[in-house]
């Protein structure tokens, strides 16, 4: 259930509880339980979520399905949904910092996107719709971006995704009349320059299909498709040290160190590096661990953000992987991350083998 839909159900069930008399716990729990019933039982119907990502369009970009969602993508976004969705952009310029994109535009002309979804609610046909978006752009750009080892950027900070979403997102009726409101990426700050897609169109699908295939066969698939959205959107934020504290947050996940000490986090990251890189690795995540501490209780920030954003990164991205390579009968990433302990004893150093 989307979060606004948890909100209203829980405030009617204050409300018609407290109207019809003394409010205790019990009757507030009943009330509760009867507006998820109430909600669950509604029947869904079709949306389409309009929106863009900053990839240059090619003919080649065409309709796929992921996870009960249907993609369709467009240079110039076709009627009726085209001039619904550009009144919904006119409305919001005002309420932008940067000026938005515009089709044409080569350098920053941002793909059109048309997400076919159904929910029991506008709100939940908005989650899906973007929940499965972020999923696909999570899997092009962590092939895209585990390439990049490093970047120093000038002038106005970006975003450090390839694919990043676009500003504006507008909900349809499936015959392209405008649903609600539009609604907007809280830190876009102007449009940036569009990534041609289309040249590595080739490895970045081979890519996405490795991902698919190999999220079939994991029993924690729903886990790791999240976290993997967690990391699409982490490297969406223009604020790279709100970036570095999202990415760090990836980091645990994958790890399964949320709730112990940092020495574990570091310990399970650097069982991924060959035995004679550990000591540098080491070194380089001792000083990350002390930046996220210091940003996170101090608000810390540093002109190096970057190049330590890049470092983290590649952390992240070789653990994505070897979850997304990891035994099938791994249940949950906390029996995943437990493989990257040092062996104990004998028995489970054979163990270890037979499943490497």
């Amino acid at each position: 259930m989307p979060e606004r839909e948890e909100r209203g159900v829980i405030a009617e069930a204050v409300r018609s509880v407290g109207r019809s008399g003394r409010l205790t716990a019990p009757k507030v729990r009943r009330a509760i339980i009867e507006g998820e019933a109430r909600f669950s039982a509604r029947l869904e119907e079709h949306y389409v979520l309009v929106t863009s990502v900053s990839a240059r369009h090619f003919e080649g970009m065409s309709a796929e399905e992921l996870g009960g969602a249907t993609f369709a993508f467009d240079r110039f976004v076709p009627e009726p949904f085209g001039s619904q969705h550009e009144e919904a952009r006119r409305n919001s310029e005002q309420h932008v910092l940067g000026r938005l994109p515009r089709p044409g535009i080569t350098m920053r002309s941002y793909t059109g996107v048309r997400v076919s979804v159904s929910g029991r609610s506008q709100e939940e046909a908005k989650e899906r719709a973007l929940d499965s978006l972020d999923l696909l752009r999570g899997m092009w750009n962590l092939g895209i971006n585990r390439n990049i080892g490093d970047r120093t950027s000038v002038g106005m900070r970006t975003s450090n995704n390839m694919v990043s979403l676009g500003p504006v997102h507008s909900l349809h009726h499936p015959d392209g009349q405008l649903v609600g409101r539009p609604w907007l990426e809280t830190d876009y700050a102007g449009p940036v320059i569009s990534y041609r897609i289309g040249r590595d169109w080739g490895y970045v699908k081979e890519y996405e299909e490795w991902v698919r295939e190999e999220l079939g066969r994991i029993p924690y698939r729903r886990d790791l498709e999240a976290v993997i959205r967690s990391y699409a959107r982490a490297l969406d934020r223009r604020d790279w040290d709100t970036s570095f504290v999202r990415l760090w947050a990836v980091l645990e996940a994958l790890t399964d160190t949320g709730r112990v000490p940092y020495e574990m986090t570091e310990k399970r990251t650097l069982s991924l590096v060959k035995e004679k890189d550990t000591p540098y690795h080491r070194q380089i995540l001792k000083h990350l661990t002390r930046y996220r501490n210091r940003t996170v209780h101090a608000g810390h920030e540093t002109l190096a953000i970057q190049t330590l954003l890049f470092q983290l990164k590649f952390y992240v991205e070789r653990l994505l992987e070897f979850h997304l390579s990891a035994d099938p009968t791994f249940g949950s990433f906390e029996e995943a991350a437990r493989f990257l302990d040092p062996p104990k004893d004998l028995a489970a150093l054979r163990k270890r083998t037979q499943r490497r």
